[in-house]
């Protein structure tokens, strides 16, 4: 198997925030990223300028999580999902290009705070994480109450587990969903209609944060020491690898499936971010975020649909007042492809453009070299035989 190969180059440096970024999204066309943090702020850019085009304060006080949600039957509105730390969740509307995001619902989930969002666009369910339990709602976007709550579990007339619920996920197309435990380290999964388990299972260490691919049904966790712990979901969760990182700080790191899950990335906290190849356990790149050595907690990833790959990340360190949100274009290519790949170059800030070729940038230079080359030669013959001849001396060229 050939090694991957991947190259990264800095599209865009986003500065907005006053405080550490909290959380990173692009919406699926990947023509907005959104980003929220300890400020308070929700900042939505455009990537196809580079500018801020909304400042959102939805007084949640410091916001844990920001998400897109795309509904099929209303094509032209856009949504966001944001979770504070006041334990609530609001839902953002965008109805056409031109307006702006506005407030459309205020969900108390509990009096602590959000902990993270989960959304299953296709099913219209969002899952959410507080108080050491898991909420599921269904979006009815037509509606007059947009977010209808359909699960808690356990229910509030329960007793809260001890181990606290981490995160939720939805699999087999948001029929199934599993919520993770912290101090457990379990996982426990349930059909959604009818309400009922499915099976639980306790991995092999603690679980930070976590990325899910319900495509390969990869599971991504930070183990809250020093790696990455990679599953796969079948029947139950069954170990496949783990990807060790260099650390300074143990700091819960931000973890991200891409490249139809062929790759896996994960923050650091020496401004790193970190591309590893999921079949090779090697690392294929590694993104420095700032010279300055801050903690990169907070990552993104879009896949992309016209073959353009991109990551945002942005600084999560306390220390750092005047944080920096940027988005990387990012390519892959196997090692047997390097010597044939297309050229890649940026114009300016603004855009990648692709050149079509069949030659590396070395190989075009070796050739244009041998050209001048050659042609300094010929014009050198030239002027010995003008010279001869000035002189008088006959050259008989063979037939």
């Amino acid at each position: 198997m050939p090694r991957r190969i991947i190259t990264h180059r800095l599209k865009w440096e986003l500065q907005g925030h006053l405080s550490s970024v909290n959380s990173l999204a692009f919406s699926d066309d990947a023509t907005m990223l959104a980003s929220a943090g300890d400020d308070r702020y929700i900042l939505v850019w455009t990537l196809a300028e580079g500018r801020l085009v909304q400042r959102l304060s939805p007084k949640q006080g410091p916001i844990a999580v920001v998400r897109w949600f795309s509904d099929s039957q209303e094509s032209k509105a856009t949504y966001l999902i944001s979770g504070g730390a006041d334990g609530t969740m609001r839902l953002w509307k965008k109805s056409s290009m031109k307006e702006g995001f506005m407030e459309v619902m205020i969900e108390t989930i509990s009096d602590a705070a959000i902990e993270d969002i989960t959304v299953e666009d296709g099913a219209r369910l969002v899952g959410v994480t507080s108080a050491g339990r898991f909420y599921i709602y269904e979006i009815q976007v037509k509606e007059q109450v947009p977010l209808r709550r359909i699960v808690v579990e356990p229910p509030h007339s329960a007793t809260p587990q001890q181990a606290l619920a981490r995160s939720v996920h939805f699999f087999d197309g948001g029929r199934s969903v599993f919520a993770m435990y912290l101090d457990s380290k379990e996982i426990i999964a349930w059909s959604v209609s009818p309400w009922k388990r499915l099976w639980r299972h306790r991995l092999r260490t603690r679980l930070g944060y976590v990325a899910w691919s319900p495509d390969s049904r990869h599971l991504a966790v930070w183990n809250l020491c020093d790696s990455v712990d990679l599953y796969q979901i079948n029947e139950r969760p069954v170990w496949l690898r783990t990807f060790k990182s260099k650390i300074r700080r143990n700091n819960i790191k931000q973890v991200a499936l891409g490249w139809a899950d062929e790759i896996m990335l994960n923050g650091g906290d020496n401004s790193e971010v970190f591309l590893w190849d999921i079949d090779s356990a090697l690392v294929a790149d590694v993104i420095s975020h700032d010279p300055e050595g801050h903690l990169v907690q907070t990552i993104s990833y879009h896949s992309p649909r016209n073959r353009r790959h991109l990551i945002a990340t942005a600084s999560s360190d306390p220390q750092d007042d005047k944080p920096m949100v940027k988005v990387w274009v990012v390519n892959d290519i196997s090692e047997s492809d390097v010597n044939s790949r297309q050229e890649i170059r940026i114009k300016g800030p603004s855009d990648v453009t692709t050149i079509d070729g069949t030659r590396n940038k070395s190989t075009t230079c070796s050739v244009f070299i041998m050209a001048v080359i050659l042609c300094s030669i010929i014009m050198a013959a030239i002027s010995v035989l003008v010279s001869l001849g000035a002189i008088g001396v006959k050259i008989t060229l063979p037939h």
